[in-house]
């Protein structure tokens, strides 16, 4: 029995193309990928009948006319169907590496006669195992720039705020974001990051290579001018805490730049 993965959405992925092999059934329906082919353990691919699947709404909604009977070999139970593959656009993650055949036979959806069966493609899983999130570097340091921002609410006059711009200083190689909660309330603000960084393309890829900083904004609702307010944030499960004084235009900043939460102009 197929273990199946919720229903996903496969808009603005990228297209691959497929190809026939000399050895595939006549006039079978080729495959075609809107993901890699080379993934991790738990990594979606997404494999379609790019024979039968061709107008961009049927990436929405695929027609329901024909059922699809999805075969892998080797048959180790390592994998997880999900989105529409009944219909012939389907998404695959498997639990275990290896390299896997995929096919599928195409029947009519009201009378089961087949009609036809797909060529058949290769998806490799490496050793590797791909995962919703990733800890932060333990010597990590949390810089935080100070900015102003104005807005207007309703048509009514332009306010003034003050962000706090924040960043890593080692970087990431993913497409991941801070996880963090916050709190405000008698004049305080406080900020907690998780120790790890949810990866946001989880489970379609596995990001890229890379030497950007991950970067976030922390907005300070209520905090007006001629307040001083006090600020905790924790980061790498260590509290650290100063105040912040809004006067005019300027502000002022009261705060041990020893730790590894440091402000920066």
């Amino acid at each position: 029995m197929k273990k199946t993965l919720p229903v996903l959405i496969f808009a603005g992925l990228t297209m691959f193309s497929c190809k026939k092999h000399a050895d595939d059934p006549p006039g079978a329906h080729l495959l075609g990928f809107r993901s890699d082919r080379l993934i991790k353990i738990n990594q979606i691919a997404i494999i379609y009948d790019s024979t039968a699947i061709r107008d961009s709404i049927d990436f929405i909604k695929p027609p329901t006319s024909r059922l699809y009977e999805w075969k892998i070999t080797p048959e180790t139970n390592a994998a997880v169907w999900g989105g529409s593959y009944k219909n012939g656009l389907g998404s695959v993650a498997f639990s275990r590496s290896g390299n896997y055949q995929v096919m599928a036979n195409i029947y009519d959806s009201a009378t089961h006669n087949f009609l036809a069966r797909t060529n058949t493609e290769t998806v490799r899983v490496g050793t590797d195992t791909l995962f919703p999130s990733y800890s932060i570097y333990a010597d990590d340091v949390l810089k935080i720039s100070p900015g102003f921002f104005t807005e207007s609410i309703n048509g009514g006059p332009r306010t003034v705020g003050l962000q706090l711009i924040c960043s890593t200083t080692r970087a990431y190689g993913f497409y991941v974001d801070f996880q963090r909660t916050s709190s405000t309330g008698n004049n305080n603000y406080s900020f907690v990051f998780s120790d790890s960084l949810r990866l946001t393309t989880y489970p379609f890829t596995a990001g890229y290579n890379g030497t950007t900083q991950v970067q976030q904004a922390l907005d300070l609702p209520g905090f007006t001018s001629g307040m001083t307010v006090s600020l905790n944030i924790t980061w790498l499960n260590k509290v650290y805490s100063g105040t912040l004084t809004l006067s005019g235009s300027g502000y002022n900043i009261n705060w041990d730049n020893s730790g590894a939460v440091k402000f920066t102009n």
